[in-house]
């Protein structure tokens, strides 16, 4: 049974490098692509087109990764500031496998937290440099990120859950096809 799994340089520096250079301009330019209104939200992208090729592209590879065969359900990306947190929660059921794409900030490393423990003792910590995906099961740990010291940080998630019938409604969020909004 699949727990967790560290891919280092899951992307090579220079598309990273990219990736970092298109949401500064699309946070820039203050394009949302979330579901409200708020100033805080036009850092944070659900089904960024960009991160939704990455995540149909990478379903081969992390279904051997997890040795389950995946189906995408959505991705969910952030440039996150200093102060910003990730606090302790298990997911949804449409986020089973989750993937953390870490996508670089300003030190160069992230870290994230997982415990099978509801008070988050006997954790298990994962340093990330830009470019490692961290896999894990989303259903299973509690997990979490502390508060950024950083200036900024990027990271996206990708989620997955396993192709079975009881599934099937699950594919793409729900949506007709990836890079769709939520509610189309």
């Amino acid at each position: 049974m699949f727990t967790y799994r560290k891919i280092k340089n899951f992307l090579e520096l220079d598309f990273v490098e990219f990736i970092q250079d298109y949401f500064t301009i699309k946070t820039n330019v203050n394009v949302d692509c979330s579901d409200t209104d708020n100033d805080f939200s036009k850092n944070f992208h659900y089904s960024d087109m960009l991160i939704e090729t990455i995540l149909i592209n990478s379903k081969e590879s992390i279904s051997n990764f997890v040795g389950l065969n995946l189906m995408p359900t959505y991705t969910y990306s952030g440039l996150y500031t200093k102060g910003d947190d990730i606090f302790v929660h298990k997911n949804k059921r449409t986020e089973h496998i989750e993937c953390l794409l870490f996508l670089g900030s300003s030190n160069e490393k992230d870290e994230i937290f997982l415990s099978e423990n509801t008070d988050c003792s006997n954790f298990i910590s994962e340093e990330l440099e830009p470019g490692d995906l961290f896999i894990f099961d989303g259903l299973k740990y509690w997990h979490w990120m502390n508060s950024l010291e950083n200036i900024w940080a990027i990271r996206s998630f990708l989620y997955f859950v396993e192709d079975t019938k009881e599934n099937e409604d699950l594919i793409y969020d729900g949506r007709p096809y990836l890079g769709f909004p939520k509610n189309s």
